[in-house]
């Protein structure tokens, strides 16, 4: 895997988009959780939106993670 790559964590599932969580890598090694899944809408929590009423500044992603229910 190249430095910068993404993959996703199976151990993980999102339980609001049905996507697992995003994982980054640091030259080629597994690296931190993103705190967002590999579905995820791009939408926060918490956060606000700048002047310009488009950036959104602080806030979480609307991800919440756990066990993949069986199906």
């Amino acid at each position: 895997m190249s430095p910068g790559a993404f993959y996703e964590d199976k151990r993980s599932y999102c339980a609001v988009h049905g996507g697992y969580e995003m994982l980054h890598t640091c030259g080629g090694g597994p690296g931190e959780p993103m705190g967002y899944c590999s579905a995820w809408s791009g939408e926060y929590e918490g956060g606000h939106l700048g002047k310009d009423g488009v950036t959104m500044f602080g806030g979480s992603p609307s991800c919440r993670f756990g066990e993949k229910p069986d199906e």
